[in-house]
C-alpha cells in the first residue's frame, strides 16, 4: 500500500518535469518557424522585385512545409481566406477557357501559390503580436536596402527621376510603406522627429520615382496614421515644399504623370488611337483603348467572361505583335472581361467581407486610438486596392490577394483584440468547482 501511495505522489511530479522539459522544445520550434518564415519572405520579395522566377517557385513550395510544422494550431479555413483563394483561382485556372496549355500552366501557378498561402495561413494562426512586429521590422530593413539599391542604381545611370528601369524594384516603393506605417508607434518611441523625417524621405523618393500607385498609397496611409490633425496639417505643408523642390528638379516627367491620371479620353473616337505613334509608350492613352475593348468583350460574354489571359489572347489574334496587344491594366476592367458576372461576385464578396472584418477589428481595438499594428489589416487592403487599380495581373498581385486573405482571415474573434494575442497568462486558473451535494453521483465516485 505504501508503494502505491508513494507512486501516486511521484507521478504528478514526473509529469510536471516532462512538461517543463518539453516547454523549451516548443519555444525552439516557434522560434525556428518564425525565422524560417522571415527568411522565406525575404527571398520571396527579392524574387518579385528582381524577377527571379525560379527562386520564387522554390520559396513558395518551401513555405508549404509550415502546414505540417504548424499543424497543431491549425483551425478551419476562414471565409475571407477561402474567397481569396477563389479570387486567385478565377484569375488563373479559368485559362482553360482560352486554351488547354494555358490552362495547365495557370493551374500549376495556382497550386504553387495556394501551397505557399496555406502554409502562411497555418503559421499566422500560431503567431503572436510579437511575431508580427518582428516580421515587420525585418521587412522594413529589407525594404530600406532594396530602396537604397534602387535609388543608387538609377542615380549612377543618370536617372534623377523616373526610377522604373531596374527589373521590377518599383514594387518595393509600395511594400516599404507597410512597415513604415505599421511600426509608427515603435518608430515614435525611438525619437520624436524620426517618424516625420522618414515620411518626408519616403514621399520624396516616391515622387521622384514617378510611381503613381505608391503615391496614392502614401496619401491614403498618411490620412489614416495616428498623427493628430494639427500635426498632419503641419507635415502636409512640409510635404508640399518637398514636392515643389522635386518639380523644380524635374524635366517635366513628374508633372505629366500627375496630370495624365486626370485626363479624360472617354469621348475620344476609337480611330484616333490608331493614329498615335508608339502608343505603347503612352500608358494613359493605350489603357483607355484596352479598357474599351475589355468592356466590349464583357458585353459579349457577360456570364463567365473570356477566361484568364483571354483578353491578351484576343488582342494578339486581332492586332498581332503591335502596341495594341497588351494585358488589361486595372482589375476594374479586367474582371468583367475575363471573369464575367461570376468573377465580379467573387471579387466583390472578397473585398466587402475583408474590409468589414478589418474595420470591425479596428473598432474593437480602440477605433481612432488603436495602435499602428492593429491598423495593418486595413493598410494591407488599401495596398491591394492601389495595386489592383493600375497594374495587370501578375504573381505579385496574386500573392497580395492571398496575403490580405491570410492577415484578415486570422484576425482574433470579436471582443479579443490583436493586442491580447501575445499576452496570454502563463498559468491558467481553473474555475472553482461548485459544491457537490451529498448523495450525488459525483460524490459517490
Amino acid at each position: 500500500m505504501s508503494r502505491v501511495v508513494s507512486h501516486r505522489h511521484r507521478a504528478p511530479f514526473r509529469r510536471s518535469r516532462d512538461s517543463v522539459r518539453a516547454e523549451p522544445r516548443a519555444v525552439d520550434r516557434g522560434s525556428f518557424a518564425r525565422r524560417a518564415v522571415f527568411a522565406a519572405m525575404v527571398l520571396l520579395v527579392l524574387s518579385l522585385c528582381y524577377k527571379i522566377a525560379a527562386l520564387g517557385v522554390v520559396v513558395m513550395l518551401a513555405l508549404g512545409v509550415t502546414i505540417w510544422s504548424c499543424r497543431t494550431s491549425f483551425r478551419r479555413f476562414d471565409s475571407v481566406f477561402v474567397l481569396a483563394l477563389a479570387y486567385i483561382a478565377d484569375a488563373t485556372v479559368t485559362s482553360f477557357m482560352v486554351s488547354y496549355p494555358a490552362g495547365v500552366a495557370r493551374t500549376v501557378q495556382f497550386c504553387i501559390i495556394a501551397i505557399a498561402l496555406i502554409g502562411l495561413y497555418a503559421y499566422a494562426q500560431s503567431a503572436k503580436r510579437a511575431d508580427a512586429e518582428a516580421l515587420l521590422k525585418g521587412m522594413g530593413v529589407l525594404c530600406a536596402l532594396v530602396t537604397a539599391h534602387l535609388v543608387i542604381w538609377h542615380v549612377l545611370h543618370h536617372h534623377l527621376v523616373t526610377w522604373k528601369y531596374l527589373s521590377d524594384t518599383k514594387l518595393i516603393l509600395s511594400l516599404a510603406l507597410m512597415p513604415l506605417f505599421g511600426l509608427e508607434d515603435w518608430i515614435k518611441s525611438k525619437g520624436r522627429y524620426l517618424f516625420p523625417a522618414l515620411l518626408l524621405a519616403a514621399f520624396a523618393i516616391i515622387l521622384l520615382s514617378g510611381e503613381r500607385k505608391a503615391l496614392i498609397l502614401f496619401c491614403a496611409l498618411f490620412a489614416l496614421c495616428r498623427f493628430s490633425l494639427s500635426a498632419k496639417l503641419g507635415l502636409a505643408g512640409m510635404i508640399g515644399a518637398v514636392a515643389a523642390i522635386a518639380l523644380l528638379l524635374d524635366d517635366g516627367y513628374i508633372h505629366r504623370e500627375l496630370t495624365s491620371a486626370a485626363r479624360d479620353y472617354s469621348h475620344t473616337p476609337t480611330r484616333y488611337f490608331f493614329t498615335v505613334q508608339s502608343i505603347y509608350d503612352r500608358s494613359d492613352i493605350v489603357r483607355e483603348f484596352v479598357n474599351r475593348n475589355a468592356w466590349t468583350l464583357f458585353t459579349h460574354h457577360p456570364a463567365f467572361g473570356v477566361g484568364a489571359t483571354g483578353y491578351w489572347a484576343w488582342a494578339a489574334a486581332t492586332y498581332g505583335p503591335t502596341g495594341f496587344a497588351m494585358n488589361v491594366h486595372g482589375e476594374v476592367h479586367r474582371i468583367p472581361a475575363e471573369g464575367g458576372m461570376f468573377g465580379i461576385a467573387i471579387v466583390a464578396s472578397f473585398f466587402a467581407l475583408a474590409l468589414w472584418r478589418a474595420l470591425r477589428h479596428l473598432v474593437n481595438s480602440g477605433g481612432f486610438a488603436a495602435g499602428s499594428l492593429d491598423r495593418m489589416p486595413l493598410y494591407g487592403i488599401i495596398l491591394l486596392l492601389s495595386y489592383c487599380y493600375a497594374e495587370a495581373v501578375d504573381t505579385a498581385m496574386l500573392l497580395l490577394i492571398g496575403g490580405v486573405g491570410v492577415i484578415v482571415g486570422t484576425l482574433p474573434a470579436p471582443g479579443r483584440s490583436l493586442r491580447a494575442r501575445g499576452e496570454r497568462p502563463a498559468i491558467s486558473v481553473s474555475p472553482a468547482r461548485a459544491p457537490v451535494p451529498s448523495g450525488s453521483l459525483r460524490s459517490r465516485a
